[in-house]
């Protein structure tokens, strides 16, 4: 699979993807679905570097909307695949295995679960809970690892979007990175509001992301 120099489409040789029976219509972030199938069924896929024209949301409605829509897929990718783990596991391999379920389950829950944790440190930090001092071994060496957690987490993610910006944006944007936890922040609503809409039996709604709605560059970005 590789991406396309316009607008990063897979592209698929067609004996392949008709042997693992096409797109599955019913998971509304289908390629994480085929790339599971791909690795599981020993298939290997591989990328092009290129220049993107897709276009990112420009409304925060719409941003939510697609993130709604890529979690609900995650989500059902992951238990979809769930059930039967021993296949991916044969052809991919431990690190293989292991990177699919951070790239898949691992996203969603780690969304899931930071407004919940961002509100029990912020209600830790209100009570005092948060500065008080350890009752014991165990309690300090869990407090570090939690500290130490957060620390690093969000050092890597800083790391990680500084090399973006310094290969292929604008230094002054560098600016924003700081306002990560507020996307994650987001990105944690999109799926909860996801996990809400699976609950409520709407699994295969695709709610379309608009196109055309942004100015266009000048000139496109140089690789």
């Amino acid at each position: 699979m590789a991406s396309c120099v316009c607008c990063q489409m897979p592209h698929f040789r067609v004996e392949a993807l008709r042997a693992l029976g096409g797109w599955d219509a019913s998971n509304v972030t289908e390629d994480a679905d085929l790339g599971l199938r791909l690795a599981a069924s020993g298939l290997r896929t591989e990328t092009i570097p290129s220049v993107t024209w897709e276009e990112a949301p420009i409304s925060l409605g719409v941003w939510l909307k697609q993130r709604t829509r890529w979690m609900k897929g995650y989500m059902v990718t992951a238990l979809v695949h769930g059930r039967s783990p021993g296949r991916l596991l044969l052809h991919a391999g431990p690190f293989g295995f292991a990177a699919a379920q951070l790239a898949v389950s691992g996203v969603a829950l780690s969304a899931l679960a930071f407004p919940i944790v961002l509100a029990a440190f912020l209600w830790s930090g209100l009570t005092g809970g948060l500065f008080a001092a350890p009752t014991g071994v165990a309690d300090a060496a869990l407090t570090a690892f939690h500290f130490a957690n957060l620390i690093l987490g969000f050092a890597g993610a800083l790391a990680c979007g500084w090399m973006g910006v310094d290969r292929r944006l604008p230094g002054r944007l560098a600016l924003s990175l700081v306002t990560l936890p507020i996307y994650w922040l987001l990105v944690g609503l999109a799926a909860w509001r996801a996990l809400f809409q699976i609950l409520a039996g709407q699994t295969h709604s695709w709610e379309k992301t608009p196109h055309g709605l942004s100015r266009r560059r000048a000139t496109p970005l140089q690789p």
